[in-house]
């Protein structure tokens, strides 16, 4: 099933680079602001919110969200290791 909302989200992005990152933060970015997602706790302690991400960085050494679709309540996540630069993900589900 088709969602109008968040289907334009790509499902998964391998974050190699810091590029990788900022790309990441431009698409999310707009859903959080026209409310089809929200921020769900991460997980990780004292985490910023995620409009609190310069999309240009610094970035914490970790940078973990989970965000969730307001209409098909489809869930994703963004996990990152920014210091060591083991890379991260972005992915549904």
């Amino acid at each position: 099933m088709r969602c109008t909302q968040c289907d334009d989200l790509q499902a998964t992005v391998e974050i190699r680079v810091p590029r990788d990152l900022t790309n990441v933060i431009r698409m999310v970015q707009p859903h959080l602001r026209d409310g089809s997602l929200e921020e769900l706790p991460s997980g990780l302690p004292s985490t910023p919110r995620f409009e609190a991400l310069n999309e240009n960085g610094p970035w914490d050494d970790l940078v973990g969200h989970r965000f969730r679709c307001r209409l098909c309540r489809s869930e994703f996540n963004l996990s990152v290791n920014t210091y060591h630069g083991s890379g991260g993900s972005w992915s549904r589900g």
